[in-house]
């Protein structure tokens, strides 16, 4: 009998000496408890501040959720509702690529948002297996053409929103006169090169 009391008692206080007591967890459950709403109040302040700016009605005839009268405050609500569930399905499909790629590389920086608290970027650079293409030929108008090719007629992205080109400083690929770089920024004027060692 006394065994068992003093193992109890020995569980017990180990337990709560590594954080594990009853306190503990509901500690961490009050603290995702706030970061939640925190983020809620957020999302909340953002709608009100973009519906105030823009001059609009706040609210509708009808004050419920999913109705199509219930005006503009409760309607970009619904609208962020939906787009949280895409957001994170996107994250973790480019998660899941960047794991299943075998290498990647990493870009961090900041930047202050509108009301000026720094935010911090994180961009993941990684190499998908079936994205190599088959250099033809070693010269900067012909690596130009293919990349360009590339990117527009498979990728179907849009050179309206290309801005940057970072290379290492080969001279057919970085030259200032004659590289692809240059090449590029003669076919889209607001792409600019910068040098992979500026970045490093």
């Amino acid at each position: 009998m006394k065994d068992t009391l003093l193992t109890e008692t020995l569980l017990t206080y180990i337990t709560r000496r590594q954080g594990l007591g009853l306190r503990q967890k509901l500690e961490k459950q009050i603290k995702e408890e706030c970061n939640y709403w925190e983020i809620v109040l957020e999302r909340v302040i953002a709608v009100i501040c973009t519906v105030a700016k823009r001059g609009l009605a706040f609210r509708g005839t009808d004050e419920k959720f999913c109705s199509s009268q219930n005006g503009n405050f409760l309607g970009l609500l619904e609208l962020i509702k939906l787009i949280e569930p895409m957001a994170q399905k996107v994250h973790a499909f480019v998660l899941n690529e960047v794991n299943s790629s075998g290498y990647f590389s990493l870009l961090v920086d900041w930047t202050p948002n509108l009301s000026h608290i720094d935010q911090l970027r994180v961009v993941l650079r990684y190499l998908k297996v079936n994205s190599l293409l088959e250099l033809k030929s070693h010269t900067s108008e012909e690596m130009a053409n293919q990349v360009l090719w590339y990117l527009g007629e498979v990728c179907k992205l849009h050179f309206s929103k290309y801005r940057g080109q970072f290379y290492d400083n080969a001279a057919n690929i970085s030259g200032h006169y004659k590289g692809m770089q240059q090449k590029i920024l003669e076919e889209i004027k607001f792409v600019i090169y910068v040098s992979c060692a500026a970045i490093h």
